[in-house]
């Protein structure tokens, strides 16, 4: 069993070794990490409950178990996210982002937060979530004032404003400076992403 301690730590690890991106990135990912070593996160009690088991969880995450051989493949650090994420994916309060003109998305894709003011522990500063997105489905164009970071953990594509669509491997990174417009897509497989908010 992987606990919320080793899953941090893994997290500091990972957002302090951002070196193939830019210096801007770097600073972001030193900023989240320091949050995450300075401040003790109080457990949300309602999520956390022995009793507690999420309503309805969506169908798309049942897609987890498809990233599992993708997982096995991950760096240490990557795949003690993603394992912490398979292991409490029950007690995730999984959502979607309402867009009712594009039923494929709505019921391909989940988010979660671990960290946050929704997550299983509870933080004012930073959020810590998860995408998960089936096979063939684009997460369409948005954006947010917080910087954000993604971290990678199986294949899939990104985009960003004034630029062309990438990928950035599955042990790879994406930052997204304040309110910059981006999207993401999942390939043949489903995508699944650890994403960091510096709010």
């Amino acid at each position: 069993m992987i606990d919320i301690q080793q899953f941090e730590h893994a997290l500091i690890e990972l957002l302090t070794e951002i070196n193939e991106l830019t210096a801007e990135a770097q600073t972001a990912g030193l900023k989240i990490a320091e949050k995450l070593k300075r401040n003790e996160r109080p457990i949300n009690k309602n999520l956390l409950s022995n009793e507690y088991l999420a309503e309805g969880s969506l169908p798309v995450v049942e897609q987890l178990e498809d990233c599992e051989a993708t997982i096995e493949a991950l760096s240490p650090a990557r795949k003690t996210l993603a394992q912490y994420i398979l292991q409490m994916q029950k007690k995730l309060r999984w959502y979607q982002r309402t867009l009712e003109d594009n039923l494929a998305f709505m019921a391909g894709h989940a988010n979660a937060q671990l960290i946050g003011p929704q997550g299983l522990y509870i933080s004012s500063e930073i959020i810590v979530g998860v995408s998960l997105i089936a096979p063939h489905i684009t997460y369409p164009d948005h954006n947010h004032p917080p910087e954000e970071i993604y971290i990678v953990l199986s294949e899939g594509l990104w985009w960003q404003q004034g630029g062309q669509w990438f990928s950035p491997g599955v042990q790879g990174y994406v930052y997204n400076p304040e309110n910059i417009m981006h999207a993401m897509a999942s390939t043949a497989k489903p995508l699944l992403a650890i994403w960091c908010l510096n709010i």
